[in-house]
């Protein structure tokens, strides 16, 4: 399976509390919470491509349901 592309994470108009990367954190859960994120978003698309169910991801600004085989192409 494809790597996932990179999210777009917004925060509405507000600045972000802090810069840093969160793989950088002290707290070891929240280091290695965005492998665990990853790796649920990986195996969601898994599930909806083995049951033939949209996925709903945010782009543009806007939640959209897509098909797991649209998310697999890059975009």
């Amino acid at each position: 399976m494809k790597e996932l592309n990179e999210p777009v994470l917004t925060n509405w108009g507000r600045k972000a509390m802090n810069q840093k990367k969160i793989e950088l954190a002290k707290d070891p859960d929240l280091a290695g919470s965005w492998a665990a994120i990853r790796r649920a978003a990986k195996r969601a698309v898994q599930v909806a491509s083995s049951t033939n169910t949209e996925l709903i991801v945010f782009r543009n600004g806007k939640c959209v349901r897509v098909k797991p085989d649209e998310e697999k192409k890059p975009r």
